[in-house]
């Protein structure tokens, strides 16, 4: 209902400001991978089933794309074990072939749970972000996950960007 369909060449159905309001209090703070129980213990039965009906009313109702980003979104909340890795069948999910919007919104949900912080000159805080995200990518292709570690390098190498881009206008106010 927010989005407008792929292939209709009129813009997204207009919604009343409450009717918005709620769907944007339904769709964006969505925090909790489905299959996770109150207790917190996930079921990936519970979760693989899911997504696969969510991934068909997506393509039934042509939104796949926006539908796929806010769930990748979504599952960068999920809990992760000692080595920084989500639970197997989400890998398995943002590793299928084809799940690009889904990749895509589940690295953007990871950079945004960073919120705001204050900015270090010399890019201290982002070059350990890069590192634990490459350490995480590593870990991940070691399983046999490469799509999913490929996202996770490019979740580092923002982050070296960022602490470049940090130096150079530290560098640059400096002078």
């Amino acid at each position: 209902l927010v989005f407008k369909k792929r292939n209709d060449p009129a813009t997204a159905k207009e919604l009343s400001k409450a009717a918005k309001e709620r769907l944007f209090q339904l769709m964006y703070p969505f925090r909790v991978v489905p299959g996770t129980d109150w207790e917190g213990n996930f079921h990936a039965d519970v979760f693989v089933s899911w997504l696969a009906e969510v991934k068909d009313w997506a393509r039934k109702n042509d939104r796949y794309e926006p539908a796929m980003s806010t769930v990748g979104d979504g599952l960068s909340y999920a809990k992760v074990d000692d080595r920084g890795l989500v639970d197997r069948a989400i890998m398995q999910a943002l590793n299928e072939k084809g799940e690009d919007e889904l990749r895509s919104g589940y690295r953007t949900g990871i950079v945004n749970q960073r919120g705001a912080y204050y900015v270090d000159p010399e890019g201290k805080l982002e070059l350990k972000l890069a590192q634990k995200y490459e350490q995480q990518a590593d870990e991940a292709e070691a399983e046999g996950y490469s799509r999913y570690s490929e996202t996770l390098r490019r979740v580092a190498e923002e982050y070296r960007a960022e602490a470049k881009e940090h130096a150079k206008q530290h560098d640059s106010f400096e002078e």
